[in-house]
């Protein structure tokens, strides 16, 4: 039993934090890595005044958080700082069920209430 939790704890340590770090990336303002495909160019900002998208950086961060976290937890769990326990495998999976549908609801809100801004045409364009 210890063995199969210890196999199966840092794993879901690293799906919360990768969640959760979604979560926060997503509704506090945080510097991200974005695509400016119209400019051919990556910038790291909170929110570029042109056309962006912000999959990449958000990404990035998010497998970062997630490596670490579980990464942190099979350190932990080899080093034995603690005793694992049936009920941690439980309250994992309860958080992290929460935090994919807080985060899967928060999308839906935004992206249900969006309503996208043409960009403008370039200053010297000539429709043909």
């Amino acid at each position: 039993m210890q063995k199969s939790l210890a196999r199966a704890v840092p794993p879901l340590c690293g799906a919360a934090a990768y969640l959760a770090a979604w979560f926060l990336s997503t509704a506090l303002p945080t510097r991200l890595l974005w695509h400016l495909p119209v400019e051919h160019r990556f910038t790291f900002e909170v929110h570029p005044l042109t056309l962006g998208a912000d999959f990449y950086g958000r990404l990035v961060l998010c497998l970062g958080v997630g490596a670490l976290a579980a990464t942190a937890a099979a350190v932990s769990i080899k080093l034995r700082k603690f005793e694992l326990r049936a009920s941690w495998l439980r309250a994992l999976l309860i958080w992290t069920f929460g935090l994919l549908l807080f985060t899967s609801g928060m999308y839906l809100n935004i992206l249900a209430s969006r309503r996208p801004i043409a960009a403008p045409l370039p200053p010297g364009y000539v429709a043909r």
